[in-house]
């Protein structure tokens, strides 16, 4: 019983530290989002985009890029994929107002990169897998260029 418990406190108290490290690595992502500059025109936009897929080696997939005013519940920036049998993947990365920065297409990047997919309809414990550990990578790679 002992032990029960000694391990039901370890796990709590290794939850509290991913919470609380996730929103310092966010709070630090900030930082570097803002200190990367604005991006300013879609040319700007797409010189960053041919730079940062040429560094991920992702040269052969078709990823369009766009400035958008949307902006849905969670995010000002995002990938949207889309996906079948005959053309295979495309990806289409939308900056928003909010958050054009350069290092924002970096991060976006990092996600097409390592696989991870965001979509509607998610459950709220794939919400919460994707928030704690995708976004924590790709936030990571922003910063420091680890590809985890």
């Amino acid at each position: 019983m002992k032990l029960l418990k000694a391990c039901g406190g370890f796990l709590a108290g290794l939850l509290v530290f991913w919470v609380a490290a996730t929103f310092m690595i966010l709070i630090l992502e900030e930082i570097t989002l803002r200190d990367s500059g604005k991006l300013r025109s879609e040319n700007e936009l797409n010189e960053v985009l041919r730079k940062e897929k040429a560094v991920l080696g992702l040269d052969a997939i078709p990823i369009t890029i766009a400035f958008s005013d949307e902006s849905p519940l969670f995010a000002v920036t995002r990938t949207i994929r889309q996906c079948d049998k005959i053309y295979g993947c495309i990806y289409k990365i939308e900056i928003g107002a909010k958050r054009n920065f350069k290092n924002a297409v970096k991060h976006e990047l990092y996600h097409i990169y390592d696989g991870h997919s965001f979509y509607n309809g998610m459950s709220w414990t794939d919400l919460i897998f994707y928030f704690f550990f995708y976004e924590p990578q790709a936030m990571l790679y922003t910063m420091f260029g680890w590809r985890l």
